[in-house]
Parts: C-alpha cells; sequence; structure tokens
C-alpha cells in the first residue's frame, strides 16, 4: 500500500514539440519523437491538478518537448484544463509557463494569442 502525504506541484508537456529555437543545452530534442496527441491527454492533465491539489499541491508548470508557444491552442487548451480545474478547487498559487519567449516579441502572435497584454 502507497500512502501519498503531498505532492507539491504537478509538471506537464504540452503541445506537438515544434521549437523556433536550436538550444544546444534542450533536453526536451530527446523527447520529440514521443510528442504525439493523445486522446487522453488533458483527462489525463485534469486528475493530476485535482490530485496534486488535494494532496497539498501548489505549482503546476508547463513546458514542451521543444518550445510550447509553438502550439498555442494546446498551451491554451492546457490552461483551459487548469482554469476548469481552478474553478473546481483545484487551485495553485504558481503557474509556471517554461519558454524562450521568442514569440512574445511577434505583435502579430500576441494579438492573436495575448489580447488581454
Amino acid at each position: 500500500m502507497v500512502c501519498i502525504e503531498r505532492i507539491y506541484s504537478v509538471s506537464a508537456l504540452v503541445g506537438n514539440g515544434a521549437c523556433n529555437a536550436n538550444c544546444a543545452f534542450c533536453a526536451g530534442k530527446y523527447l520529440r519523437p514521443q510528442a504525439k496527441e493523445n486522446a487522453l491527454y488533458y483527462k489525463n492533465l485534469e486528475a493530476a491538478i485535482k490530485l496534486s491539489a488535494r494532496y497539498g499541491g501548489w505549482s503546476l508548470s508547463l513546458t514542451s518537448s521543444g518550445e510550447p508557444s509553438c502550439d498555442p491552442d494546446a498551451l491554451t487548451k492546457a490552461l483551459e484544463v487548469y482554469q476548469k480545474a481552478s474553478r473546481e478547487g483545484a487551485y495553485f498559487p504558481n503557474v509556471n509557463l517554461f519558454t524562450n519567449g521568442i514569440k512574445f516579441g511577434d505583435k502579430a502572435f500576441c494579438g492573436d494569442y495575448l489580447p488581454e497584454f
């Protein structure tokens, strides 16, 4: 029997693994061949968020096997899953996005995907 005392955070890979950089230190390159659409992904993400919150979780980290902003629809969907879970009580005070930030310098990208900013 396993006893869970605390789960501090959830880390999730989002997106299709595409990347707009070629960083020498990138660990995601090795995961890219595994970045495939999975019908259960978002359901499992929601379950992981709720389980972590139940056991004292305080952080959600979103990253990718590439650059998460290169698949903004998948990133948006992951944030919608979190938003739904938080409305149901699985709120985390820390939500992190690990990105190279290149796309955030593109006004057209920001206008399409970050209209609030």
